[in-house]
């Protein structure tokens, strides 16, 4: 259904301006990221529409459906 890839999308999308307003307020501040399933495909996605991973200190994506094999 296309109700799980939209709902996905607009987690990235909320996501990325959580991120840069975050970004605004506290420039030096790292970030640390966590996602299950659909919430890590909203992060990977996310993270592809920011500058965000030179502020990354981490991240846990499990159960990504975005991961393929021997991407790291």
């Amino acid at each position: 259904s296309t109700e799980y890839f939209d709902s996905a999308a607009l987690g990235a999308k909320k996501l990325t301006a959580l991120l840069n307003a975050e970004k605004k307020q506290c420039p030096k501040e790292w970030v640390i990221l966590a996602g299950f399933s659909q919430g890590s495909q909203a992060i990977t996605q996310a993270l592809a529409q920011t500058d965000t991973p030179q502020r990354l200190a981490g991240a846990i994506l499990a159960g990504n459906p975005d991961h393929y094999p021997g991407q790291n």
